[in-house]
């Protein structure tokens, strides 16, 4: 069996996603952009269920950031049979009033991260 991928792993919806995962007995591959959050989710997953929890803190709006999270994959054989794109941004105040660096922020995380 392979990885359920799961970005924005340690957010609300993104850690739901990772608990019912791991209670359906699957393997896990997290990424969120915190280290710490990520081992202590990897932490809390490996104690209460029998899988196998792989993290990579990644910035998903970073090509860098993503480059290196693909290597780590690469080059540890890991294969993925689901794949859960979690991680996102909201808007919380009206379009017009976001500045361009703002909307390429959103951008990359919501659309060209996926």
């Amino acid at each position: 069996m392979g990885y359920s991928f799961i970005s924005g792993a340690t957010g609300g919806i993104g850690k739901a996603f990772t608990i019912e995962l791991a209670k359906r007995g699957y393997n896990l591959f997290l990424t969120g952009r915190s280290q710490e959050k990520l081992s202590e989710l990897k932490a809390e997953i490996e104690k209460e269920f029998n899988v196998s929890v792989l993290t990579f803190a990644c910035d998903l709006t970073s090509d860098s950031s993503r480059k290196d999270m693909i290597e780590f994959i690469k080059s540890n054989g890991v294969k993925f049979s689901r794949i859960n794109l979690v991680a996102g941004v909201d808007i919380q105040k009206s379009f017009q009033s976001y500045t361009q660096e703002k909307i390429t922020f959103q951008c990359r995380a919501n659309f060209e991260s996926a």
